[in-house]
């Protein structure tokens, strides 16, 4: 902000001074991308036309919004003033790419690598543009001429180490990566990288260990203090984790990224209350997977309702619609009317909900509401915390036809009815450390007094036992499930929407977490703040499951023994 500034100062007195507008374009691009450098470019090229690094600066920000073909002009315009100018001939590279021309555009990059060969950077670009075209072992090839070339140069070896961990040869890229880290040991951006391939491998220490020295040679750096708070969030290390996110917050203070990973760490440490208020910065993080709807609205501030139509919907997955809907129980006030939006398989089950006028879907979602909220943000609007969990059960409950349905059908003598979930979805980002691969489940369907159905519904996990009554082809929604489990006895699940289920209407439940679990479970305790009648059993190594099927399967025991 201070060049701006004097910049400003400079074109006050000599408003069409080219070095002044040039250093003020790209500064406020740099800074929060202003629109108005294009102007401020263009003004500084007609007032010095032959103002090379101001053409190749138009170049870059006209590709970044996408002006594709004048971007291409100023480069070109750039290259015919020096031909020789790398920048120039890597812009033109870009912006070909861009357009869907591969082979000119690795042309111009090779050219820049010809103009520059001792340049690592420049290679790199090289490396990355033909890995993003799929051309793994061609990017390998350039990384490793650099090396070749440059066997003393830490920033060869890393070059050659981060393709390595891009075409997924992780163990060979950390051997690079230590060969960077040793010729350059006071490098931040060596040891990050080492870390960064370490967690690949699931080595979270050694990768805490090399975050650790990044943060110390530069503790000004939000990206090496994030990466430090991600691997100890790996290490359910929480509260060192919040120490991180909010130190490179205090640098960076509107990086979504960082405030979402913060509030998953603060959540998972118990800390409701400003895990919510982190939790309000989601639309923007990069990894959340939903986007914000209903905009054109005004979102519900947690202002009085009565007279007014208020739209809660769902934006996350099926487990989350299930745990946050309860607040529909507290929003359910004289002259407030609620209608809930939520995913097919959970609108009949929603219908149970107290104080709803409508259940609705996303695609018949209604424009005659006066105010909107996404559901993860009304615990932050009650001020939620650990101590004011809305936890009273059941919230949520079967039709009566459906439960008599499935009495008989369920009713098996004196054997204790547990239901089984032993996967989640495949495409959810932690299914394989959650999901359990039903082979390591036999000392638990071993266990005798026991009746176990499968309640599985995704086709595509591995089959259950021949011990399993499996019932998923028959659950057509979470309705029709809510009416098996009214049903059992218990039902024990891996971390799914059905442990959410189950919970919601008061069932006995138990539940498998993997060692670093979702915030929702917090850390250490066997008990859940959120549903009362729930248990959970936790790995204490990770991705060991055996000591916690034994764990499961002992208390299983005493339960068939206590029904006999």
């Amino acid at each position: 902000m201070q060049a701006e500034a004097i910049c400003k100062r400079i074109l006050e007195e000599r408003p069409d001074q080219p070095h002044a507008l040039y250093q003020l374009a790209v500064s406020a691009y740099q800074a929060r991308r202003d629109p108005a450098a294009t102007q401020l470019l263009q003004r500084a090229v007609e007032t010095k036309p032959d103002f090379v690094e101001a053409w190749n600066a138009a170049g870059f920000v006209l590709r970044d919004q996408g002006q594709l073909d004048a971007a291409l002009a100023a480069y070109r315009k750039a290259l015919g003033l020096r031909p020789d100018q790398v920048t120039a001939h890597l812009g033109v590279g870009a912006t070909l790419l861009a357009k869907g021309n591969t082979e000119p555009a690795l042309a111009s990059y090779a050219r820049a690598v010809d103009l520059a060969p001792d340049s690592v950077a420049v290679a790199a670009e090289l490396a990355a543009a033909l890995r993003n075209l799929g051309r793994s072992e061609q990017a390998l090839a350039v990384a490793q001429a650099m090396v070749d070339r440059l066997p003393d140069s830490a920033d060869a070896h890393g070059l050659l180490a981060i393709e390595l961990h891009h075409a997924g040869r992780y163990q060979d890229s950390v051997t690079r990566h230590e060969r960077a880290t040793a010729l350059a040991p006071d490098s931040a951006l060596a040891h990050t990288n080492l870390g960064v391939t370490l967690q690949a491998l699931d080595d979270f220490d050694g990768a805490a260990a090399r975050h650790r020295r990044a943060v110390e040679l530069d503790p000004r750096n939000p990206q090496a203090r994030r990466n430090l708070g991600l691997v100890l969030m790996q290490l359910n290390q929480l509260e060192e984790a919040v120490a991180c996110f909010r130190a490179a917050i205090a640098v960076t203070p509107s990086n979504p990224d960082i405030h979402w990973d913060c509030a998953l760490a603060m959540l998972g440490a118990g800390h409701l209350r400003e895990g919510w208020d982190e939790m309000e910065w989601r639309w923007g993080a990069s990894a959340f997977p939903s986007t914000a709807r209903h905009t054109e609205r005004p979102q519900w501030d947690g202002s009085e309702l009565a007279g007014r139509r208020l739209l809660m919907w769902a934006e996350q997955g099926l487990g989350d619609t299930i745990q946050f809907a309860r607040y529909a129980t507290l929003l359910a006030r004289p002259g407030a009317r609620l209608v809930l939006e939520c995913a097919p398989h959970l609108q009949r089950l929603m219908q149970s909900l107290p104080g709803i006028e409508s259940i609705v879907t996303r695609e018949a979602s209604p424009d005659d509401f006066d105010v909107h909220v996404p559901l993860l943000s009304v615990p932050r609007l009650f001020g939620t915390t650990t101590r004011s969990i809305p936890a009273k059960v059941p919230y949520l409950s079967a039709d009566a036809n459906d439960r008599a349905r499935w009495r008989a059908e369920l009713a098996v003598g004196d054997e204790v009815r547990v239901g089984l979930v032993w996967a989640g979805s495949a495409t959810h980002a932690n299914d394989r450390n959650r999901s359990v691969d039903p082979a390591l489940l036999e000392p638990l369907l071993a266990v005798p007094g026991v009746r176990w159905f499968g309640l599985q519904v995704d086709d595509t996990a591995a089959p259950p036992p021949d011990t399993v009554t499996n019932l998923g082809p028959r659950l057509v929604d979470f309705a029709e499930t809510a009416a098996v489990i009214d049903n059992l006895d218990l039902v024990l699940t891996v971390d799914t929407a059905v442990a959410h289920l189950a919970g919601a209407v008061g069932a006995a439940v138990w539940v498998l977490l993997p060692y670093v679990p979702d915030w929702r479970w917090m850390l250490e305790r066997d008990d859940c703040p959120w549903y009362p009648t729930m248990r959970l059993f936790r790995q204490q190594q990770r991705g060991e499951w055996q000591p916690v099927i034994e764990r499961v399967s002992a208390e299983l025991a005493r339960l068939a023994r206590e029904g006999e």
